[in-house]
């Protein structure tokens, strides 16, 4: 399952490719993941700290096509602490103590 960038997806997926960035598109619209903003009432400064997204294509095993949009948050570096924009992780040990211990005591 390796990430490919929309415009060589397209390319290499065809049709299921664009069904797969139609189907991601249509999905975040529904959960109104984005807001309409008038560039006219945005400050340069906030014009200069808008994302911008990007559109991945992925075969998976299946061999569906699936689409993924992504923040580039690249520009966040700039503004952003170090950690406050970074996604928590856990420690792949952590998950399997307590995997272990939730089967142990039978939940």
């Amino acid at each position: 399952e390796t990430h490919i960038f929309l415009k060589q997806g397209l390319k290499e997926f065809g049709v299921k490719g664009e069904q797969a960035v139609y189907k991601e598109l249509d999905v975040l619209h529904l959960q109104n993941v984005f807001t309409r903003q008038d560039p006219g009432c945005l400050t340069s400064n906030e014009k200069g700290k808008a994302l911008e997204s990007l559109m991945f294509l992925e075969n998976k095993q299946t061999g569906a096509v699936k689409g993924r949009l992504v923040a580039d948050g690249s520009k966040q570096r700039n503004y952003i602490e170090e950690g406050a924009a970074a996604s928590p992780t856990v420690m792949t040990e952590s998950v399997l103590i307590t995997a272990a211990i939730v089967a142990t005591e039978g939940r």
